[in-house]
């Protein structure tokens, strides 16, 4: 049998799962076979055997009231697969970090390898991630091993399955998510679960890192007040950080290099995956010293105008008194 025919076989599975569903809203954008290669060639790997008819028939939206499942095309611009690993990754840290888990433990083993070698495809309405392994292919059925990963409770981690076939019609539509996933999880998902499917609305990500910066100007307008109000004093040094939302590991280095070049500070890529086109948060900390409005006013037209010639979003500001 010929990957063409494999494939015309698999559209037409998901095409008879799709028509016993009730669809709220189909979409009207479906990846292409093109769309779909380029995804993968930027990404570094190849999608699982069913994702890529699962996006030409489907395409991004929700089961129920709880499983979401994203597509790489087009992209919707409420996701960002960068969150899920800077999740991740602060999660796995601190459980460490309390003494819940060791790092050469099984499960902090398979946490960290989630973490550089996983890719995330889905979530719920309660902020848990679904990765494949990447490290777990194989030619014998093209596909990945399949965690859902819970927001906060990194030491849950469950395998929930392997084909992506069986993960929506018998995980995300069926009885193995009872069975799968621990018991207070099973019953706040098996409330949310139906045979309902959802397409997200995409609407068009043009303007949206202009409205963000000028989001940030606005949210920090009277912040030369607040720390005045705080007990900020002649001789009260100030630290101050400020977060970025950075696209890809390659503007989150610039970024790094850009603040190395203007100011002492300290810097803090949190990242994960294999590929440079998984976003990151970068987390810039200004060392401490005395403040004043000029200097501060000063620095907030820094953070934008870095922000802005490294293509990369600042998301909130921190300031800390030090008498």
């Amino acid at each position: 049998m010929n990957h063409k025919t494999i494939k015309t076989d698999m559209v037409e599975k998901w095409e008879s799962l799709f028509a016993t569903l009730t669809v709220v809203c189909r979409s009207p954008l479906l990846c292409s076979d093109a769309e779909i290669e380029r995804a993968e060639r930027d990404l570094g790997f190849r999608f699982p055997t069913g994702y890529k008819e699962f996006c030409q028939v489907f395409g991004s939206g929700s089961f129920g009231d709880f499983i979401r499942i994203y597509c790489p095309c087009p992209t919707p611009t409420s996701y960002d697969r960068g969150f899920q690993f800077v999740g991740l990754s602060l999660n796995l840290e601190m459980a460490v970090d309390s003494g819940e888990l060791t790092p050469d433990e099984d499960k902090g083993i398979l946490l960290n390898r989630l973490l550089m070698h996983g890719y995330p495809f889905g979530d719920t309405i309660n902020a848990d991630s679904f990765f494949w392994d990447l490290t777990s292919y194989s030619e014998a059925d093209h596909s990945f091993d399949i965690y859902w990963v819970p927001d906060g409770e990194a030491m849950s981690v469950t395998k929930v399955g392997r084909n992506f076939f069986e993960f929506v019609s018998e995980f995300c539509l069926g009885p193995k998510l009872n069975e799968l996933l621990p018991g207070a999880y099973a019953a706040i998902a098996s409330r949310n679960q139906n045979r309902v499917f959802t397409a997200f609305d995409l609407g068009s990500a043009d303007g949206k890192s202009e409205d963000q910066f000028e989001l940030f100007l606005k949210m920090n307008e009277g912040i030369w007040e607040r720390m005045v109000g705080f007990g900020l004093a002649e001789d009260t040094k100030v630290k101050l950080s400020v977060s970025y939302h950075a696209p890809g590991k390659d503007q989150a280095e610039l970024l790094k290099r850009a603040w190395e070049k203007e100011t002492e500070c300290e810097i803090k890529i949190i990242s994960g995956g294999a590929s440079r086109n998984i976003s990151c948060l970068v987390e810039v900390t200004i060392s401490e010293r005395i403040m004043t409005k000029d200097y501060l006013d000063e620095l907030l037209s820094k953070m934008i105008a870095i922000g802005r010639e490294c293509n990369c979003v600042p998301g909130s500001l921190g300031t800390q008194l030090i008498y």
